[in-house]
């Protein structure tokens, strides 16, 4: 079974991963607080995933390429590999939801799903205002203070 964790180094559970990616990636401060905050609350749906695949890491629409394909659109290419992981198989599609142009909300995520989002929301101190109301409706949803 694979391990999780940052390409090419040392493989580690999926929880540990998750946390040591979070710990690398969002400021500390507040931010880093409510990650971790989060994780001490859901870790336990980190626990006992088949095992780790490729995760791109900052999948939306922009670093996707489709090419016309008969009456369709076909997979090109993916970009922007810089944020590439060890991680757990619904990682990517759990982030993508986010966007407006990707199937799901913030609503809709289960809580695997919602702990990813906000994660990934954290990361990012100046997104915007649609990006500070995900944070806050996450962050509400999974009862986490900010």
């Amino acid at each position: 079974q694979p391990g999780f964790g940052d390409l090419g180094g040392p493989p580690a559970t999926e929880r540990d991963a998750l946390l040591a990616r979070t710990r690398a990636r969002v400021p500390a401060g507040w931010r880093l607080g409510a990650a971790e905050r989060a994780l001490d609350r859901y870790g336990p749906l980190f626990d006992g995933s088949p095992g780790a695949v490729l995760v791109h890491g900052d999948l939306h629409h922009a670093n996707v390429l489709v090419r016309p394909a008969g009456p369709g659109w076909a997979l090109a290419a993916v970009l922007d590999w810089d944020s590439a992981w060890a991680g757990p198989a619904d990682a990517d599609g759990a982030r993508a939801a986010l966007w407006d142009s990707m199937p799901g909300s913030p609503a809709d995520a289960d809580d695997r799903a919602a702990v990813q989002q906000l994660l990934w929301c954290l990361e990012y101190p100046d997104g915007g205002a649609r990006h500070r109301a995900d944070t806050e409706r996450l962050a509400a949803r999974l009862g986490v203070p900010l």
